[in-house]
């Protein structure tokens, strides 16, 4: 049986800008303490793409810079350039370095970088860019965490509200299992949900980073499912985020009243599932517009979006399909 391929990027960066307070209640919380939460942050990734277009991009990168308000008297905001990590990457603190160079030369103000080491490489740990010549140097230190170092298991008992808790076991248990382990450590951490307090929107919301992140087989998630639906029944009326779930009852509704809603409703779910594997959150405007095409438009879809890397290329497709004739 293939392995499943884990593509991380995209997860984290939809995590972070739908649940940054718990990011860095989490990961960096004497950072979390100074800042002001109640006010939106604002996601500069368009900056960000300007300041660095050579800048790295794949299943195994992710970042996002940032303009949080600080807990201070005065109205300040402060600029945060996050950089995870899953893989070992030996140019890295180069990297580091030349971003929050290129962001302090674009905004001048002061910036704060900060790594998540995703990698399974437990020596690996950069956290400073040095050069020295002639006497002149350059020393950049930046905060960094570890996955590897953190307690999962203390963390599900101690912050199991927190989003993060749930990308971070993902994550971890993506990296460190394979085959039946994988699917077992899945259905576990699925399972631990249901006695988290949280509500049924929450449920949904963490089991679809959970699948996002850890990424089954088709045949592992075939099992995945038939396990949770099954512990569903005898614990609580949730309904499970499984978008296939939504595609099989689509069909077969369709099939079985003669409805073209439920093949385009099938066909709906099918495709936000694929964009967000493949070019991560999908907004509200794109959705909207999805919604609104008839099913064969959303099947040529289907086949279209292998080829997205990038969320301009979904408004593109649907600039030059939406209005066709179908």
């Amino acid at each position: 049986m293939a392995e499943a391929s884990n593509e991380y990027d995209h997860p984290w960066k939809e995590a972070l800008e739908r649940a940054l307070a718990d990011f860095f209640a989490l990961l960096f919380p004497d950072i979390g303490a100074q800042l002001d939460f109640s006010v939106p942050p604002r996601f500069l990734d368009p900056e960000l793409s300007q300041i660095a277009p050579d800048a790295p991009v794949g299943p195994l990168h992710a970042d996002r810079l940032v303009s949080v308000k600080a807990l201070s008297g005065e109205e300040r905001w402060v600029y945060i350039h996050i950089e995870v990590q899953s893989q070992k990457d030996n140019a890295f603190e180069e990297r580091m370095f030349g971003y929050h160079a290129r962001i302090w030369d674009r905004f001048r103000r002061p910036i704060t970088s900060l790594a998540v080491l995703g990698d399974t490489q437990p020596e690996w740990r950069p956290d400073q860019f040095y050069m020295e010549q002639f006497g002149c140097e350059t020393r950049f230190r930046f905060p960094v965490v570890k996955l590897l170092d953190l307690d999962v298991e203390r963390l599900l008992e101690a912050a199991p509200t927190n989003l993060f808790t749930v990308v971070v076991a993902a994550h971890r248990a993506a990296q460190g299992t394979k085959g039946n382990e994988r699917l077992r450590a899945t259905v576990n951490l699925a399972k631990r949900l249901y006695g988290m307090g949280l509500t049924t929107e929450e449920v949904k919301e963490r089991l679809r980073f959970l699948e996002w992140v850890i990424g089954l087989t088709a045949e592992q998630e075939l099992s995945y499912r038939s396990q949770l639906e099954a512990y569903e029944e005898t614990k609580m009326p949730y309904v499970l985020s499984f978008e296939r779930v939504g595609i099989e009852k689509g069909l077969e509704e369709g099939l079985k009243k003669g409805l073209e809603q439920g093949r385009q409703d099938a066909a709906l779910t099918l495709c936000l599932r694929q964009l967000r594997r493949k070019i991560g959150a999908v907004s509200e405007a794109q959705e909207e517009a999805l919604r609104s095409l008839p099913v064969e438009r959303l099947e040529a879809l289907a086949d279209a979006l292998l080829d997205f890397s990038a969320p301009e290329d979904l408004d593109n497709w649907l600039r030059s399909n939406a209005s066709d004739p179908a």
